[in-house]
């Protein structure tokens, strides 16, 4: 066997054993679709649950996608897949079935589609390489697994190699590893799965999340979050008495920790847990080096847990010399949302109570209400936290792909 084999197969060995520390240790998901990735010469890849979405206790974790891809795909795309329609309506959606792109659909069919041309191309996407982990099944003994169809995919551009036979016999050598690791995952830790799922999603978002406890206490800091903080001397954390995750929030300013204090005592009794939002500037000491903290209550029944607790409130890190670069026309046409609703949704980022963003767009309280109930219910949202990580995260997407143009 030459030296070639050989290294190819150390490699498959050490990412089937990596896979298995996966069943023990779901933080490590995301590293792992990484490493599958690499090893099958894909710059893309997902592992997901495409019948459940977090908010029905499904999960996703992925490589190399951006959110505002997903999103987009999400809210306007996913009806029109030709892919999925194709495997739906030949019944290809069976445990261990590995599946080419170019097996659904002809690649020429595909990029002259308007699906790519609006879709795909906005994710790099042209070449599929599929497969199943988990079916769906009508009855059995593990309904955790049984109601949680899984599959494993992985992606690749219209200037990269179409998959072909040999790439379907390395995904098909992972796939029983997948299956056996995320099984034993699913049935002694389904809600840490979840819950992997949810921070590693918070991970890959281009705007800066804190995850906190009622007190301050920092438990999570998106990779965003970190080069943020660190970039500023206006907030950082500080070792707490209570030993909990990152340590204190603590801001430069005496007056602003008052401010941050009174937010975060007002989250803890608010009855509103749907729209309450508090926004306060954070002003660093080295010109340039301002913040804006948005603190938005999490419910009681979310899926982020971090540091072994659960976080009570969320914070959204931003730059308030940056405009917001979403327009309320893309909200109207990606979710369907009236102007009156689009404009609402933008405002919410940047305003925090109800009476203030009534004040802003000159309507009623109720009015904004109103609006609120509608955007929720059009993009999926369960909240005002999760519309303004949508915004937020759709519109940092937006000017990052727009200054790649510029370059």
């Amino acid at each position: 066997m030459g030296s070639t084999s050989v290294a190819e197969l150390e490699r498959l060995s050490s990412l089937i054993d990596f896979i298995y520390r996966g069943a023990t240790e779901p933080a490590l998901w995301p590293d792992i679709i990484a490493g599958a990735s690499d090893w099958l010469g894909s710059p893309k890849g997902m592992l997901y649950t495409p019948l459940h979405g977090p908010e029905q206790g499904g999960f996703y974790f992925q490589h190399g996608l951006s959110d505002f891809f997903l999103e987009l795909y999400k809210a306007r795309y996913q009806s029109v897949d030709m892919w999925t329609e194709q495997v739906v309506r030949r019944d290809l959606f069976k445990e261990g079935n590995v599946i080419l792109g170019t097996d659904l659909v002809p690649h020429t069919t595909l990029v002259n589609s308007q699906w790519f041309r609006d879709c795909l191309q906005v994710g790099g996407i042209s070449r599929l390489l599929s497969s199943v982990v988990f079916e769906v099944q009508a009855t059995g003994a593990d309904t955790q697994v049984s109601d949680m169809p899984t599959a494993c995919s992985f992606y690749r551009g219209e200037g990269e190699a179409a998959y072909a036979e040999e790439d379907r016999r390395k995904l098909a050598l992972l796939l029983p590893h997948f299956s056996r690791s995320l099984g034993v995952m699913t049935r002694l830790r389904l809600s840490d799965l979840k819950m992997a799922s949810s921070l590693a999603a918070l991970d890959q978002l281009p705007i800066a999340v804190l995850l906190l406890s009622g007190a301050g206490d920092g438990l999570f800091s998106n990779r965003a979050a970190n080069s943020m903080l660190a970039g500023t001397d206006a907030l950082k954390f500080e070792r707490s008495t209570s030993g909990h995750g990152l340590g204190k929030l603590v801001a430069k300013l005496p007056s602003v920790n008052r401010q941050i204090a009174r937010a975060l005592s007002t989250a803890r009794g608010i009855d509103d847990v749907l729209h309450f939002s508090s926004v306060i500037k954070v002003p660093g000491r080295v010109l340039g080096q301002d913040l804006l903290i948005q603190l938005s209550r999490v419910s009681l029944d979310s899926a982020f847990s971090a540091d072994g607790h659960l976080p009570e409130v969320i914070a959204f890190l931003s730059d308030p010399k940056r405009p917001l670069d979403v327009a309320p026309e893309f909200l109207c046409d990606t979710y369907g949302l009236t102007m009156a609703e689009a404009r609402t949704a933008v405002a919410a980022t940047a305003t925090g109570s109800l009476e203030a963003l009534a004040a802003k767009l000159c309507v009623s309280i109720n009015t904004v209400k109103t609006h609120l109930r509608q955007v929720y219910a059009k993009t999926g949202m369960n909240g005002r936290a999760d519309l303004i990580r949508l915004v937020l995260g759709l519109a940092s997407a937006r000017s990052t792909n727009h200054d790649h143009r510029r370059e």
